[in-house]
């Protein structure tokens, strides 16, 4: 059996971003030194302490005006950062007001 310790139990970063602020900002975050608007609907989290691989998983949501179709999604994956992507119902890329993610792996 595998032992378990504190950090198999906490994510690696987690973020609560409003995207449709006009220049996104974080309501908070952990491990998370800011946020690059790439276009409508595109923003990228980027890490403030690397992940030590890029095996991680992640996880999100958001709300009202915008549904998840991307994340984690940087092709390839990278240690230092997360892609978000969102559309409205349309399918067009649309930035929320309340996107929120979480990531597990491992931080260097």
């Amino acid at each position: 059996m595998t032992s378990f310790g504190p950090k198999h139990f906490a994510p690696a970063a987690w973020f609560s971003i409003d995207a449709d602020a006009g220049t996104p900002v974080f309501f908070d975050s952990f491990n998370c030194s800011s946020i690059t608007d790439n276009s409508a609907g595109k923003q990228t989290a980027n890490f403030s302490n690397a992940l030590s691989n890029n095996d991680f998983a992640t996880a999100a949501c958001c709300g009202e005006t915008a549904t998840i179709s991307g994340f984690g999604s940087n092709t390839p994956k990278t240690t230092s950062a997360v892609s978000l992507r969102s559309n409205n119902s349309a399918g067009v890329a649309t930035d929320s007001p309340n996107l929120d993610g979480i990531v597990i792996g491992d931080v260097t």
